[in-house]
């Protein structure tokens, strides 16, 4: 199952604000409107990221996740920047 996760950073390897959506529609509109109200800041990093979930095997668990989600691997990323003028 493939999850999209939107993250907001207002600067670059700073804290982000972070979403999870099982569907992409949700997922692509949160990271559209982040991308219309902060990228005016030349600081601001916005990224678009479909995550390839994992399965672990039966008996072990997920270290770290109240999700249920294992581990991911980026599988897309769409990083939006502001520009400078």
């Amino acid at each position: 199952m493939t999850a999209y996760r939107a993250i907001l950073q207002f600067v670059e390897d700073g804290p982000a604000v972070t979403g999870y959506w099982d569907n992409p529609v949700v997922g692509r509109t949160t990271y559209k409107g982040w991308v219309g109200l902060y990228t005016h800041d030349p600081a601001v990093v916005v990224q678009f990221v479909a995550v390839e979930e994992t399965t672990e095997p039966s008996g072990s668990s997920a270290s770290g996740s109240s999700t249920g989600r294992s581990s991911s691997n980026p599988a897309t990323r769409f990083p939006q920047r502001a520009r400078s003028e």
